[in-house]
C-alpha cells in the first residue's frame, strides 16, 4: 500500500443570508457564493426586535482522484485549520455541487448534498492544527470513480435540522491558503485494464506481478 495527498481542485462557501426562520434558513435552495475566506462553515442565531434571526455557511469542495482511480482502498479528509469557535461536529457529505458553467460553484448549490456520509469529526479548535477525520466506504466507492464532490456541513444544527433556542456563534475557520485535501491509500502498480481484461483480474503479466508493474508498452 501507498499513501498520496491530494489538494483540492476547486472549492467554496454559499452563504445563506439572514432568515427570520429556521426552516427557511435550513431549508434554503439557494444562497450566496463567497469568495474564499477565513469562515468556512457557520451556524449563527441572534435575538432582534421581532424575534430570533438565523444564518448558515455550507462548504463545498472537489478533488480530481483519476490518477488512482480504481486502486484506492483508504480516504482521510485532511483539513489545515484556522481554529473555530464552540466545539462542534462537522459532518462530509457526498455532493452534487458545482453546476456552473466549466464546473463552478453558484448559489443553487446551497442544498446540493445527499445522504451519503463520507466522514465526519470535530474540528480542531487550534489555529494551523491539521483535522484528520477517517473516510467511510463511501468516499472510498467514490474517489475510485475519479472524483469526489462532497459538502461540508454543521452536524448537530444545520445537517440534523435542530433549530437553535438562543443565541449562538459556530464557526469552523479555514483560510484559503491553508490545506483542504484527500489523502489517499492505494495499491501501487498498473491500474489499467489489458486486451479487454479488468485490471482488478489481472495478477500479473509475462511473470510480472501488477503491483510491479508502471507502465505496459509505454503506457
Amino acid at each position: 500500500m501507498a499513501t498520496v495527498t491530494i489538494s483540492k481542485s476547486s472549492w467554496g462557501i454559499i452563504d445563506s443570508g439572514y432568515q427570520s426562520t429556521w426552516s427557511a434558513t435550513q431549508g434554503a435552495t439557494t444562497g450566496t457564493v463567497l469568495s474564499p475566506q477565513s469562515v468556512a462553515i457557520m451556524v449563527y442565531a441572534d435575538e432582534g426586535r421581532s424575534g430570533m434571526f438565523y444564518k448558515i455557511f455550507r462548504t463545498f469542495a472537489k478533488w480530481d482522484t483519476s490518477a488512482y482511480a480504481g486502486s484506492i482502498t483508504g480516504v482521510d479528509f485532511e483539513f489545515k485549520s484556522g481554529g473555530q469557535t464552540g466545539t462542534e461536529d462537522y459532518i462530509v457529505q457526498n455532493s452534487t455541487a458545482f453546476t456552473g458553467a466549466g464546473g463552478t460553484l453558484v448559489g443553487g448549490d446551497f442544498d446540493a448534498f445527499g445522504t451519503t456520509n463520507y466522514s465526519s469529526g470535530t474540528w480542531n479548535s487550534t489555529s494551523g492544527g491539521t483535522v484528520s477525520w477517517a473516510g467511510s466506504a463511501a468516499s472510498v466507492t467514490a474517489a475510485n470513480t475519479g472524483e469526489v464532490i462532497a459538502s461540508i456541513l454543521n452536524k448537530g444544527f444545520d445537517y440534523e435540522d435542530n433549530a437553535p433556542v438562543e443565541p449562538l456563534d459556530l464557526r469552523a475557520l479555514l483560510y484559503n491558503t491553508y490545506t483542504l485535501d484527500l489523502v489517499l491509500t492505494y495499491t501501487p502498480g498498473y491500474g489499467n485494464d489489458v486486451n479487454g481484461l479488468t485490471y482488478s483480474n489481472i495478477g500479473n503479466v509475462n511473470g510480472v506481478a501488477t503491483a510491479d508493474i508502471s507502465l505496459i508498452s509505454g503506457i
